[in-house]
């Protein structure tokens, strides 16, 4: 009986660091996928971010061709007006 208690008090020995061990890399492993979960949520809001930035940058874009055409057409109305006042000014001279 001598060796067989032996036998089972290596094997205890021998078994608690792999016990240790797994607990301790499966610890590990739950630490890494919460961070792993963390860090996909937040590429997550940053693609949403970049996103809406686009959009916002699109129609900064669209309203800034809308006030260049204004400005054009001011330019234009601006002309003419000058066009109309020499006309008004000729005819008045006349």
């Amino acid at each position: 009986m001598p060796g067989y208690e032996k036998m089972l008090v290596q094997l205890m020995f021998s078994l608690v660091p792999v016990v240790v061990l797994y607990f301790s890399m499966k610890d590990r492993t739950t630490k890494q996928e919460n961070r792993i979960t963390i860090m996909e949520k937040d590429i997550e809001s940053l693609r949403e971010f970049k996103e809406s930035a686009n959009r916002r940058l699109d129609n900064h874009d669209e309203q800034n061709k809308a006030i260049l055409v204004l400005a054009e057409q001011v330019k234009s109305l601006g002309e003419d007006v000058r066009e109309l006042k020499q006309l008004i000014q000729s005819k008045e001279g006349a």
